[in-house]
């Protein structure tokens, strides 16, 4: 999605690009022999290295990596360091490589934008969002709560679960969206997160919607269209793409005071509530605060738009990023 969204930024503010798969080493010969770019911008983690940087490096193309974070920096130090640009999608994804003895002095923060014409609001009234409650067995007065990722539980729906047990016994019209990509991850958390949902109450296992599989790009605004608050009280966060796509959509977001990328796209009070991570108890008193409030919905929900296209438009983006490469590879 990080690699769609740059070409398709690259392509709309008229560059000359063309995109290709990191791993397919025949279509990256074929476009450095043929197309002969000045930089291949790859999207990764320095795992990559080999095939973002090393493998451009052989054609004499200059490498410009997009990298974020995977825990800890292994290996391949020097050859990202002692590139002339390095973006990373956000400040705690720099500090981490800092952090690991990668020299970053020539790092830049470049966030993943997003495209207004694809999220935006759409009214609840839309046959889109209609069709989409009803395939989901979901109320037209019922209010609706929202968490998705790769695996939930990272993105602290286990928190949420016991947020839950404790709003069902003030407020009982609401259901929950928990949305995961399947996999490793969130196979091996599947089983708890079931037991949580069952100590929600009786009827949870109605009233909490768990969906498995992967979505497409286009379709996801309409998904997150049919929330009234998304729900990011995230465990780890390394920027928060999902929680800027909400905001887009118009839509106050509950995240957590993680100090990674999570305060650069959401701020508390403005665009939603800030809670610390893993404290089901600061969350069951937000998400209270927000569904019992429908003007504070409406408030935030505006000011995250609002926030969301002004900061976080892919165009803004890309145009940044081609002036970082003008000034800091091209013109060397």
């Amino acid at each position: 999605m990080q690699g769609h969204m740059l070409y398709r930024g690259m392509k709309e503010n008229g560059e000359w690009a063309m995109p290709c798969n990191h791993g397919t080493e025949f279509h990256k010969d074929w476009i450095f022999k043929h197309f002969k770019p000045d930089v291949a911008i790859g999207v990764g983690q320095w795992s990559y290295t080999p095939d973002i940087i090393l493998h451009p490096q052989k054609w004499g193309v200059t490498p410009v990596p997009w990298l974020v974070a995977d825990g800890w920096v292994a290996n391949y130090h020097n050859e990202i360091g002692s590139l002339p640009l390095v973006l990373v999608t956000s400040d705690w994804v720099r500090k981490t490589y800092e952090r690991d003895g990668v020299d970053t002095k020539n790092f830049e923060v470049a966030h993943i934008g997003f495209n207004t014409d694809v999220y935006r609001p759409i009214s609840r009234l839309s046959p889109k969002i209609k069709t989409l409650k009803e395939l989901l067995g979901i109320k037209e007065d019922e209010l609706v709560l929202m968490t998705a990722g790769g695996d939930v539980t990272s993105k602290g729906a286990q928190e949420v679960f016991k947020a839950l047990k404790k709003v069902n016994s003030e407020f009982k019209n609401w259901k929950y969206i928990c949305k995961v990509w399947g996999g490793n991850s969130a196979d091996d958390h599947f089983e708890d997160e079931m037991r949580l949902i069952d100590e929600i109450g009786p009827d949870a296992r109605s009233r909490v919607i768990y969906l498995d599989g992967s979505f497409p790009h286009e379709f996801m605004p309409v998904f997150l269209n049919a929330c009234d608050v998304y729900l990011a009280p995230s465990r780890l966060e390394g920027y928060g793409m999902i929680q800027v796509e909400a905001q887009a959509c118009g839509k106050p977001v509950i995240n957590t005071n993680l100090p990674t990328g999570v305060p650069e796209v959401s701020i508390d009070g403005e665009t939603g509530i800030t809670v610390p991570p893993r404290d089901s108890r600061a969350l069951h008193e937000a998400v209270l605060k927000l569904i019992g409030n429908q003007g504070l919905r409406d408030r935030l929900g505006k000011n995250a738009k609002k926030r969301a296209e002004g900061q976080f438009r892919i165009g803004k983006f890309i145009d940044r990023i081609v002036e970082e490469i003008k000034l800091s590879v091209l013109q060397r």
